[in-house]
C-alpha cells in the first residue's frame, strides 16, 4: 500500500535529511488527527511517515554523517522512525475497523525488527525492547481480535532471538 504521493515520493527519496523534516511533521499531524478520531484522516499521514521511515531502514548508504547527528539530536533512529510510524499507522487502522490492515503492519514491522536483529545491523540492546514492545502491540491485537494464524510460532521465533541477543 503506498501512501506518498509521485511529487513527495521524489522530493523526499533522496534527501534523508527532508525525509526526516517531512516524518516529523507528518507524524504530529497525524497523532492531531488521531486525536480528533478521524481515522483515515490520520491514517493517510501516519502512512506517509510509515513509507519515509521504510525508506530510510532501506538506505542505510545514504545516511550522511550530518544526518546521523541529526539523529542523535533528536534521539530517534530510523529504527525509532520506523516502529513508531508503523505501530501508530495500525494502531489507526485497527481503530478504524480495518483489522486486517492493522495486523499486516503491525507484523511487517516486526519482521523487519527481527531481520535487523538476525542481521545484527544495530544496537541489540535496543532492538531487544523494540522487539518486546512490538509483541506487546501484537499480543494485544490478538486479544482484541483472537489469535492469528502464525502468533505462536511469531512468539516463539522472538523469545528465542531476544534469548539469543542477550549472550
Amino acid at each position: 500500500m503506498n501512501f506518498l504521493c509521485p511529487h513527495h515520493r521524489e522530493q523526499i527519496l533522496h534527501k534523508p535529511a527532508v525525509a526526516i523534516s517531512f516524518w516529523d511533521q507528518w507524524m504530529q499531524q497525524g497523532a492531531e488527527l488521531f486525536n480528533q478520531q478521524q481515522w483515515p484522516q490520520a491514517a493517510s499521514f501516519l502512512g506517509c511517515s510509515f513509507e519515509v521511515g521504510e525508506w530510510l531502514l532501506a538506505k542505510p548508504e545514504l545516511i550522511s554523517s550530518s544526518d546521523r547527528l541529526l539523529e542523535l539530536e533528536q534521539n530517534l533512529s530510523h529504527v525509532d522512525r520506523y516502529m513508531l510510524a508503523g505501530h501508530h499507522l495500525s494502531e489507526c487502522l485497527g481503530r478504524n475497523d480495518q483489522t486486517e490492515l492493522e495486523l499486516h503492519y503491525l507484523l511487517k514491522v516486526h519482521l523487519q525488527l527481527l531481520s535487523i536483529l538476525k542481521a545484527r545491523q544495530y544496537q541489540r540492546g535496543l532492538l531487544r525492547n523494540h522487539l518486546k514492545i512490538s509483541l506487546a502491540m501484537l499480543s494485544r491485537h490478538c486479544q482484541l481480535h483472537g489469535q492469528f494464524k502464525g502468533y505462536r510460532d511469531c512468539y516463539m521465533e522472538t523469545s528465542l532471538c531476544i534469548n539469543q541477543c542477550l549472550n
